[in-house]
């Protein structure tokens, strides 16, 4: 039973062979027909597929072919049949259809690989960043072309060439130098070429000014050493530059002014000024300060603001504190005055003292020894003054709330006078005051009656006067 099974496998796979072999016969005989058959039709071959300013066209016909001939239609014009005897240009723009012709008919194929039109005229743009660590001048191109497409684009002689970016081409010229005035040339696909004449490179005289501030630019960080405000103004300031870099006429005045404003701004000048948040209760509320900004923790160009105003104390507070001011002036008879210094930035930013500050005022009318107190942590520490006249001065190492301690037993005529809010008055000045106005009072009133009373004497003695000389009247009519 094996034997049979072995011998019909055998017989099965001769036929398989033989049926194989036949097969493949069958193909190589239809190839050599289609092959046979081919070389009856003409064969048009191009010299290029991609876009040339000319296509040459050649065409190779069978030898059974006694009279090659060919046609071109172009635009639907065709044009007379031609006997083809050696291959031949095609340099126009648009669809050009070749057709060959044999015995049964024609084969044909088109040419639209064709441009001879340069790009199309360009639009130069010149832009300065300042404010980049790369690409701080830039050329920019745009252009287009109808056919093939902008290849590249470079200045002429010098070489340069631009890099595409998205659809326009850009150069770097940060560190490029070329001449004031140059040629830019654009080449399509197809090898056609646009010439830009005498290209104006408006800041020819200004790159080492620019390259001057892209570095000062640079050196200046992310602006952290500057307030939010100060920043923002000399970024502006840097863009504005930019701009005026940009201005197809560059202003020279222009470029100083805002040259010389960068540089003043990123000195970072930081600026004081006081601010008297309300008047001080029995002293002079215009109280000098002076502080480095060595001494402060502020930003560059800050405006700091020294606040001035009465310190906010409780009855309980103000009572406790001048006992306890008492027993450290060492006066026996004291008047405290409170006040409060606050440094800020008007702009919001943080600001507190670092080192010292020197403040000067003036003390109340009359005194003369006094004592300054600083409140620090609940801590009193007295500040040692200098005396200038009628003013103190002192370092101070913080602000917040301040006691001056007076001596009311040291007051000029104390005791021949009195103290008045902060201010003192002689007896000889305050009785004086008084009695002037008493004196005043009394005229005011004597004064009036005196003439109420010489006005009536008048009135009496013009009635008298004319009843007398009606009486003599009346006498010499009698004697008539």
């Amino acid at each position: 039973m094996g034997k049979i099974k072995g011998k019909i496998n055998s017989i099965f796979l001769y036929l398989i062979i033989i049926i194989g072999f036949f097969f493949i016969m069958i193909l190589f005989q239809s190839s050599i027909m289609i092959q046979a058959c081919a070389l009856d039709t003409p064969v048009i071959s191009l010299s290029e597929e991609e876009w040339v300013k000319s296509v040459s066209v050649s065409i190779s016909y069978p030898e059974s072919i006694d009279e090659p001939s060919y046609q071109t239609i172009r635009n639907g014009v065709q044009s007379e049949i031609k006997a083809y005897t050696q291959p031949f240009d095609i340099s126009s723009e648009g669809d050009t259809e070749v057709r060959a012709f044999y015995e049964s008919g024609f084969v044909s194929r088109t040419v639209s690989n064709v441009d001879i039109t340069p790009p199309t005229e360009p639009e130069i743009y010149l832009d300065v960043n300042l404010m980049s660590e790369d690409k701080n001048i830039l050329l920019q191109v745009r252009a287009s072309d109808l056919k093939s497409g902008l290849e590249s684009v470079n200045v002429a002689v010098y070489n340069y060439q631009f890099q595409r970016v998205d659809d326009f081409f850009e150069l770097d010229m940060s560190n490029i130098t070329i001449g004031e005035i140059f040629n830019i040339e654009l080449f399509d696909y197809a090898g056609n070429k646009r010439t830009y004449s005498g290209y104006y490179y408006s800041v020819y005289n200004y790159i080492d000014d620019i390259r001057e501030f892209t570095q000062s630019f640079k050196n200046l960080g992310e602006g952290s050493q500057f307030t939010n405000a100060r920043w923002a103004e000399i970024v502006s300031a840097y863009s504005n530059l930019e701009m005026a870099f940009k201005a197809p006429i560059i202003d020279t005045s222009e470029i100083n002014s805002l040259e010389i404003q960068i540089e003043d701004l990123s000195e970072g000048e930081i600026t004081f000024s006081s601010l008297i948040v309300e008047p001080l209760i029995g002293m002079d509320s215009n109280i000098l300060y002076a502080v480095s900004a060595e001494n402060l923790n502020a930003l560059l160009g800050s405006d700091i603001v020294l606040e001035i105003s009465n310190s906010i104390l409780s009855v309980q507070e103000r009572t406790t504190y001048k006992k306890i001011l008492k027993t450290l002036s060492g006066y026996e008879n004291i008047d405290l005055y409170c006040f409060n210094l606050e440094l800020s930035e008007k702009t919001g930013e943080e600001v507190s003292l670092s080192g010292s500050m020197n403040i000067d005022f003036l003390i109340p009318e009359g005194s003369t020894n006094v004592k300054l107190f600083d409140l620090e942590e609940g801590v009193f520490e007295e500040v040692l003054l200098a005396v200038s006249g009628e003013r103190r001065s002192g370092r101070v190492f913080s602000d917040g709330d301040f006691f001056l301690v007076v001596d009311l037993d040291s007051m000029q005529g104390t005791r021949n006078g009195y103290v008045i809010n902060g201010r003192y008055y002689s007896l000889e000045l305050f009785w004086g005051t008084i009695g002037g106005i008493a004196g005043l009072l009394v005229l005011a009133f004597f004064i009036p009656f005196f003439l109420i009373q010489y006005k009536d004497k008048l009135s009496s003695n013009k009635l008298l006067s004319k009843i007398r000389k009606r009486n003599i009247e009346r006498r010499k009519q009698k004697r008539k």
